[in-house]
This record gives structure tokens, C-alpha cells and sequence, in this order.
């Protein structure tokens, strides 16, 4: 580059431009390398978004979160589905879940997941208060049904509890409480 200074030389300058351009093509690809670097940033990406503290605010918090989203994916060039949605009480939703298909959908929004903020004033509150409202957004891979996933009958404790649930009959005491038997299963987990 100092030799451009001094001398212009139209073959040196060319020769610049282009070690210039392999360079940007070089530092494109390291970057992007170290950014898609996870195991399955490759993957579609399911999205989960949850009202927090806030009441109506927050309800109206995350829809607004899901319509972002919704919007992000349609300017990158991602398709979306919305698996599920339920309503609020009075506005926004109560629970959704986006799914976000396309080329490194999940490693261009692993870093969205999280608890999201907002402070505002209200359009719920008469007398115009500032609220702040939270919603979470759980972003996670989706995977396909290549993974084999076996479950070692060894491995799985049983446990059964009673339950004793009061009759009215046998709060009189002519006969004795009802029981009812439930099995339930957990897997453990080994280290």
C-alpha cells in the first residue's frame, strides 16, 4: 500500500485489489467458522415464547415478541410455521410456539434466547403508568428422527405411592377411606 503512494502503478494496484478481496473472502469464511461453530446451528430453530411478571403488559409483551420474530424470519429469507398459540385473558397470548425453518436458522437465534424486557408506558392502565413487563423466548433445534434414542428397562426406577382420598361415606365412619394406586416413572440420570 505505501508503494501506491509512491508510485502509481496500475499492475501493483490491481495486484492489491485482489489480495485485498481474498483476504475479505478468507476473513468472511473465519468468522463465520467461528460463529456457526455449535453442533446444531445448522438446524431449524423452535421457538417458545412465555408472558413473565407483568400480567396483561407481559401477555401483550410476548405476542409483540412473536410478531418480531415473525417479521425477522420473513426479512432473512426464513420460512415460519406457528405450531401453537394460546390467546390471553384479555390481549397478547398466554404461551406460543414458532417453528423457523431455513439455512442456519438456529444459529442465527440461539443467541435470542433468554428473558426479554420492556418498560413502556401502559395502554392497559387508565391512568398512564410506566410498567415494566417481562416474556421469555426459549430457542431450541429441531431435530429429525435420525437420532436412535434407547431407553435400558435396567435403568428406570418404578415407584408406587398410595393415595388415600376421604369418601364422603367415610367421613362418617362406616367404612374405610378409598385408596387408588399410581405407578409413576422417571428415568435416572447417569453422569
Amino acid at each position: 500500500m505505501e508503494y501506491l503512494k509512491e508510485e502509481d502503478d496500475a499492475d501493483l494496484h490491481k495486484e492489491c485489489e485482489i489480495a485485498i478481496a481474498q483476504l475479505d473472502k478468507e476473513m468472511t469464511k473465519f468468522q463465520k467458522n467461528l460463529f456457526y461453530s455449535g453442533p446444531y446451528d445448522s438446524n431449524n430453530a423452535i421457538l417458545e415464547f412465555h408472558p413473565g411478571a407483568g400480567g396483561t403488559e407481559a401477555h401483550d409483551w410476548a405476542s409483540m415478541l412473536l410478531r418480531m420474530y415473525e417479521r425477522y424470519a420473513e426479512i432473512a429469507g426464513f420460512n415460519f410455521k406457528v405450531l401453537d398459540i394460546l390467546e390471553g385473558d384479555e390481549a397478547g397470548i398466554s404461551s406460543a410456539t414458532l417453528l423457523i425453518t431455513g439455512k442456519m436458522a438456529y444459529g442465527n437465534l440461539r443467541s435470542e434466547n433468554g428473558v426479554h424486557r420492556l418498560v413502556r408506558f401502559s395502554p392497559f392502565d387508565a391512568s398512564g403508568g410506566r410498567h415494566t413487563s417481562f416474556a421469555s423466548v426459549n430457542v431450541m433445534p429441531e431435530f429429525d428422527n435420525s437420532i436412535n434414542i434407547e431407553i435400558n428397562p435396567a435403568d428406570l426406577e418404578i415407584e408406587r405411592r398410595s393415595r388415600l382420598s376421604a369418601s364422603p361415606t367415610s367421613r362418617r365412619g362406616s367404612s374405610s377411606p378409598a385408596r387408588s394406586r399410581e405407578a409413576r416413572c422417571r428415568t435416572r440420570r447417569w453422569p
